[in-house]
């Protein structure tokens, strides 16, 4: 664990900021990807969003709030006795009645982070929301919200691992420069090739190959024996075509 602020030092502080940041990118890309599939209530959005607003404001240090740790165990078993309730009167839903128990717990989480179990907890809740998203979501949004998941995902770690190191008895650090910027730009480039790599894998397996080139060429992909069309009387009978299937 990283000293209290005032005793960090520069690169130390410009470390944890970059942290808490890539940890709020990771929420916001979750959040987001729920959001983008249509399926949540509107005044469900604008609260959970409203929640990202202020954590971002705490953040940048332009808003300073401390939340009792009473009222914060009262709000969340209040929202535990309710969860019933959305899932038999409100959603009518499991999922959705979990993603809206998920939502909650990333606000209370978001506002209340104040140590590394708590920076652990929001990771994982950040990853049970694009869990989440890619059950309630099919449009090209959510591999964009994905992309960014990443990026931001690499970023967390990498500086996690590098707070790790520093907390260390006999740790120093030591930089003329700030370290956001430099990690930034590795975990960049670390993302980049995860996706290139990603994509290459994709194309190259020929079923998702095939499921891919489907939707640009519907005509020219064909599998061999089976047909979208069954006439009675020929079930079983193999149908003959000159297409080429194998050299």
């Amino acid at each position: 664990m990283l000293p209290p602020a005032s005793a960090r030092t520069p690169a130390q502080g410009s470390l944890e900021r970059f942290f808490q940041l890539a940890l709020f990118g990771m929420l916001a890309c979750g959040h987001s990807a729920i959001a983008a599939s249509g399926t949540l209530h509107p005044a469900v959005v604008a609260l959970t969003s409203a929640v990202l607003l202020l954590r971002f404001l705490l953040l940048a240090g332009w808003v300073r709030i401390r939340l009792r740790d009473q009222w914060i165990t009262a709000v969340t078993l209040a929202y535990v006795g309710f969860y019933p309730l959305d899932y038999l009167y409100l959603s009518g839903d499991f999922l959705r009645a979990t993603v809206h128990l998920v939502l909650f717990l990333a606000s209370v989480k978001v506002l209340t982070a104040a140590n590394e179990r708590d920076n652990a907890y929001v990771l994982a809740i950040a990853f049970l929301e694009l869990v989440a998203a890619s059950m309630l979501s099919a449009s090209p949004s959510f591999f964009l919200c994905l992309g960014l998941f990443l990026a931001f995902a690499v970023a967390a770690l990498a500086a996690w691992e590098m707070r790790r190191s520093l907390a260390a008895p006999g740790a120093v650090a030591r930089g003329a420069r700030p370290a956001g910027r430099r990690l930034a730009a590795l975990s960049a480039l670390m993302t980049l090739g995860i996706l290139t790599i990603t994509a290459a894998l994709f194309f190259v397996l020929p079923r998702t190959a095939r499921a891919a080139l489907r939707q640009l060429w519907p005509e020219r992909l064909f599998l061999s024996a089976f047909s979208n069309e069954v006439t009675l009387g020929e079930i079983g009978e193999i149908k003959l075509q000159g297409t080429v299937l194998m050299h």
